[in-house]
């Protein structure tokens, strides 16, 4: 067998390896990614239910703070609107 032959036989032997290592590898991950989505909706729920209160008292404090700022700004008394003369009216009506 020549060397041209000798690199053929093996390139496809290192190809062969490196398919089967990829699907290993592939399948080791896919294990790894199922037991990993496991964890995590496991240490969320429990996230969740030791944390609830917390989230439902800052909902209310949101709230609260939301309704004063609304309160403010509906009761501020606007600005009286100051009369514009003639000149002023007509460049307001030539630029629109």
């Amino acid at each position: 067998m020549n060397s041209q032959g000798k690199v053929i036989e093996s390139t496809a032997v290192i190809r062969s390896h490196a398919a089967a290592l990829t699907r290993t590898t592939l399948a080791a991950l896919q294990v790894v990614g199922r037991e990993l989505d496991k964890v995590t909706r496991r240490h969320a729920a429990r996230f969740v239910r030791q944390n609830s209160s917390i989230a439902r008292d800052a909902g209310k404090e949101f709230a609260a703070l939301a309704r004063f700022a609304y309160q403010q700004l509906a009761t501020r008394e606007s600005a009286p609107l100051r009369k514009t003369g003639k000149a002023a009216r007509k460049r307001t009506a030539k630029t629109a």
